[in-house]
């Protein structure tokens, strides 16, 4: 049987990562439009305008994505704490 190795401080790292990938995706403000019709070509315009809905789409579905990755790896790790706690108060409790 093998052993199973985690390290809870790369896995919280790992959660806190993602979680501020979060906070930058919510907090993406587009300045597509003003780009846009900054550009003073009417074909370059929608173009940019077209780019900046679909990227309002994928940023809105990448979001959800890391909001859930960020949540189950942060339950992962406090999760497996609690257990290697509990663990560790049982084995003083024998002692």
């Amino acid at each position: 049987m093998s052993d199973l190795v985690l390290s809870l401080d790369q896995l919280s790292t790992l959660a806190d990562d993602l979680e501020a990938i979060q906070h930058e995706l919510e907090n993406a403000e587009g300045n597509g439009n003003a780009a846009a019709d900054a550009t003073g070509d009417d074909e370059l315009r929608d173009r940019m305008d077209d780019f900046h809905s679909k990227w309002d789409v994928k940023r809105g579905e990448m979001l959800e994505n890391v909001k859930k990755l960020a949540g189950m790896i942060r339950n992962v790790a406090d999760t497996f704490q609690q257990v290697d706690n509990d663990l560790a108060k049982a084995l003083e409790e024998k002692a």
